[in-house]
């Protein structure tokens, strides 16, 4: 039998729905999850002995904590129960790598007479910056056991090109120059995976089958559901940056191939 702790932020429902419709799928697998909304799942700390959660030190409400305590029927977690520990909804944001990609002409990946120009090295040199910079703690990396998994945020989707916000626009823009199905935003994600393999951590990006003709997320897999659903969703970009049980199914299913890998 093979111990399993699915934890994170938001992101963490869609995958806790999605593997509870193929959890007969893994009979061999005993999985919980333990998780809390960003900015109290932030606050959490992993200690010496391997304890993570709400701790003395954490800035959380006692509100925030009583709702994870209700949720999950705890505050902290032993991790030394388990064999594999998935962090989800790690904090790469693509979008970082979108208004790169829009605001200059990257050879071979973005390039436009208006705009100034940026080579792949340069670019690649501030994407790894990028990208070091949100390498969890190394305490992580220094964990023998349980093995830690960390998965990235889904990408945006493309409902959101009905939106309004500052988080939607450089997606707008991007489909717009053609350059969403680019090599740019593959390539980010190929850096990502290795800076994280670089420290010893394992990190699992969108599959291809989750995203659509655009190159965003699949609209039917996001909470806002699919571009025509209305404008009253027009400008949520939570509902787009959130995805359902459909995707929960597919990243469910991917990540625990790769812990039985």
């Amino acid at each position: 039998m093979s111990k399993i702790l699915f934890m994170g932020s938001s992101h963490l429902g869609a995958v806790k729905l999605g593997y509870e419709q193929i959890a007969a799928e893994f009979p061999g697998a005993e999985v919980d999850f333990f998780g809390a909304p960003a900015k109290v799942f932030a606050a959490m700390a992993l200690t010496e002995d391997l304890q993570f959660g709400i701790t003395a030190t954490s800035q959380v409400t006692e509100v925030e904590a009583q709702r994870v305590e209700r949720t999950f029927g705890r505050r902290e977690v032993d991790l030394r129960a388990y064999d594999t520990v998935v962090i989800l909804g790690h904090r790469i944001e693509e979008i970082v790598n979108a208004q790169v990609l829009n605001s200059h002409s990257v050879a071979g990946l973005s390039e436009a007479p208006d705009l100034p120009p940026l080579t792949q090295e340069t670019y690649l040199a501030l994407m790894d910056s990028y990208l070091t910079g949100l390498l969890p703690d190394p305490a992580w990396a220094a964990i023998i056991r349980p093995r830690v998994i960390f998965v990235a945020k889904p990408r945006m989707s493309e409902g959101c090109v009905k939106g309004t916000s500052p988080r939607t626009k450089p997606w707008a823009e991007l489909i717009r120059r053609g350059l969403v199905k680019g090599p740019g935003l593959q390539l980010f994600l190929d850096r990502a995976r290795a800076v994280f393999a670089d420290k010893g951590l394992h990190l699992i990006t969108p599959p291809p089958e989750v995203l659509g003709a655009t190159g965003l997320t699949r609209a039917d897999f996001s909470r806002a559901g699919a571009p025509d659903a209305g404008d009253a969703l027009a400008g949520n970009d939570f509902d787009y940056s959130h995805m359902n049980a459909a995707y929960g199914v597919i990243m469910a299913r991917s990540i625990m191939e790769t812990v039985a890998g």
